[in-house]
């Protein structure tokens, strides 16, 4: 299972085909005159600002599974979370370490986190964080946590990735297997995926597929549509409207007709909404019908659904008519490649392929009548839907990127999948593209390890016998110090470096000092690179004569 597998090279197409519908909408939405978009005041590099990513593929290979190393990536604070099928963390050039399904990166540098270690026996899906921060929900086909039975389902402790226990959601059922976990816009914790139960403490919800959550206390939502065949893969929530939008491989929602793929649910009582549902359609090539949708998004009045054939489409939300669409492949070829994972940042949709293998599923037409090369992702106007031709991503790969997140502050965008080059540079499944390549502010500080984080010294003092000044400090328990540095000051000036000293010294003298009036600090610095530091003579300077 946890064997190495070299990258295939030829095209796989993931999507199959369905039931029909008409095209004339299509047809009339491909002739809109061209408007191109503004020109960016800046704009994503195609060379990427990182140089870690992850390696290896676990062995599964069952139904609709695409090749594809990386399925999640979500942000906290200065931390990028990266979830999927790979089996280990490495830099470009570098060797390979052992860190499977789930792996953590500064979002600053890109560098991949070597302490943050939590030990899964199997495939991440989805990655959540709470509104808060305080935790990182994650979905997928495991079923333990760091040597404890989580099936599915697990929320940890992000700091350290340990499992935080005071979260009491289980999911339970044959085969148990989350495939969407998503904070909605109305504050409920949804849950998709292969499941026939909710565990809350001691009692038991009986959820078909899908369910909801309170992401503070786990509390159990009483809405409960059902979810028939395969899994729900993409979700989002409108609360304006009062719906839920559905995405996925599933045959059917509450086993309404016309509702496979692609399902509208009522946001308050789960049951299918009375409005239009435009799937199964005929693909803008003509020849392919519409089958797996992999992701949707709500976005003020539009509606972007992701998936097959080869297509973005986009729906007005008042009554999903359709307002435009976005094709990759050659007119009347068959060729393409399914669009995947939708992303929005400020007025931009981000969305990826796994177009750009040959020339035949490289081009992309659509609203704007334009053709253009696309390598395995585009940008489009979240307000118009038009594609954005100031975005090239320049990425080679196979199955190209199955996650996208947008940072909150720096102005970079993640893409995780398989690809082997960005911009024509090596890259490891995982790709950070920023603004003229350069990074805006980060996030905050760097997550360090708490668990052994430095300790300041408990008390620290200073005596004097003529001119030598001896500097004594007491050590706080396990206070992680791999050294203490002394600082002086003079006469009210700055702080200077005096002296270093290893464990377990607790104790510096200062000799021959000159008169005048001294300061002094001590800083426990522990082996992470984390400081603490305490200020000795507090009550006012030692004065030398």
């Amino acid at each position: 299972m946890f064997a190495f597998r070299p990258r295939p090279i030829a095209h796989r197409r993931f999507a199959l085909h369905s039931a029909r519908a008409v095209v004339a909408a299509l047809v009339v939405a491909s002739v809109l005159a061209f408007m191109p978009a503004a020109p960016a005041s800046a704009e994503l590099a195609p060379e990427p600002d990182n140089s870690w990513g992850v390696v290896g593929l676990e062995g599964y290979s069952g139904p609709d599974m695409p090749r594809s190393e990386v399925w999640a990536i979500e942000q906290i604070g200065n931390t990028m979370y990266v979830g999927g099928r790979f089996l280990a963390a490495q830099q470009v050039g570098g060797n390979p370490t052992i860190q499977p399904f789930l792996a953590a990166f500064h979002a600053d540098t890109g560098k991949w986190i070597d302490w943050w270690r939590p030990s899964l026996d199997d495939a991440v899906w989805s990655l959540e964080a709470s509104a808060d921060g305080k935790r990182l929900f994650v979905g997928g086909r495991f079923t333990q946590v760091n040597g404890v039975e989580r099936r599915g389902f697990v929320a940890l402790h992000p700091s350290t990735g340990q499992i935080d226990t005071s979260f009491p959601v289980n999911i339970a059922g044959p085969g148990t297997n989350v495939r969407v976990v998503h904070l909605g816009a109305d504050g409920w914790l949804y849950i998709a995926g292969t499941f026939d139960r909710v565990r809350r403490f001691s009692g038991v919800h009986w959820r078909q597929g899908l369910a909801r959550v309170r992401p503070t206390n786990g509390r159990v939502s009483g809405w409960a549509p059902t979810v028939q065949g395969q899994s729900v893969w993409g979700l989002d929530v409108d609360p304006g409207r009062n719906r839920v939008y559905l995405t996925g491989l599933f045959s059917s929602v509450n086993n309404a007709a016309d509702t496979a793929k692609f399902a509208i649910v009522n946001h308050n009582n789960g049951q299918v909404a009375p409005v239009n549902n435009p799937f199964p359609m005929l693909a803008p090539d003509g020849i392919h019908q519409t089958k797996n949708q992999h992701d949707v998004l709500a976005v003020g009045p539009l509606v972007w659904v992701a998936g097959s054939e080869h297509t973005i489409y986009i729906f007005n939300a008042s009554d999903m008519s359709l307002h435009g669409w976005h094709y990759t492949g050659l007119a009347g070829s068959g060729a393409g490649g399914d669009f995947q994972d939708l992303e929005r940042a400020g007025n931009r949709i981000y969305a990826s392929c796994h177009c750009g293998v040959d020339i035949k599923s490289s081009y992309t037409g659509g609203m704007n009548g334009l053709v253009r090369p696309v390598r395995f992702a585009a940008a489009f106007s979240a307000t118009t839907g038009r594609y954005d031709s100031n975005y090239s991503a320049q990425f080679t790969g196979s199955a190209g990127p199955w996650a996208i997140k947008a940072h909150s502050t720096d102005g970079c965008v993640w893409f995780g999948g398989d690809m082997t080059t960005a911009g024509g540079q090596p890259v490891e499944s995982l790709v950070r593209q920023c603004n003229n390549g350069t990074p805006g502010p980060a996030a905050g500080p760097q997550l360090t390890n708490t668990a052994a984080a430095a300790k300041a010294v408990s008390s620290c003092k200073v005596t004097r016998n003529g001119t030598k000044l001896r500097v004594t400090w007491k050590r706080a328990n396990n206070d992680n110090a791999s050294k203490f540095v002394v600082r002086r000051s003079k006469d009210f000036g700055n702080y200077f470096w005096a002296a270093a000293r290893k464990p377990p010294a607790t104790a510096w003298a200062d000799l021959n000092v000159a008169p005048g009036k001294y300061r002094y600090t001590v800083q426990v610095v522990a082996a992470n690179g984390s400081k603490a530091l305490r200020h000795c003579n507090v009550g006012g300077p030692i004065i030398v004569p």
